[in-house]
């Protein structure tokens, strides 16, 4: 699997997809959130949705962490 690892807002975002042939059929993209995984839906078009963000989708792991993280910042 191929490992991305990120921050952003102080947070720490960890993506893991699956990189070839036999890894693509058996495994499904993991997102972690400081640690915390986050339940990801794959959709037929290509696009990542997850329970936390309902009738949204995003073109990455990647944009579905970012917004995930900006939905549970505290307002200021």
């Amino acid at each position: 699997m191929a490992r991305v690892q990120e921050a952003y807002k102080g947070r720490n975002i960890v993506i893991e997809e699956p990189e070839s042939g036999r890894e693509l059929v058996t495994s499904e993209p993991q997102l972690f959130i400081d640690d915390q995984q986050v339940n990801v839906i794959q959709n037929p078009g290509g696009t990542y949705s997850s329970e936390g963000l309902y009738y949204t989708e995003y073109a990455s792991l990647s944009e579905l962490a970012r917004a995930s993280i900006d939905s549970h910042q505290p307002e200021e």
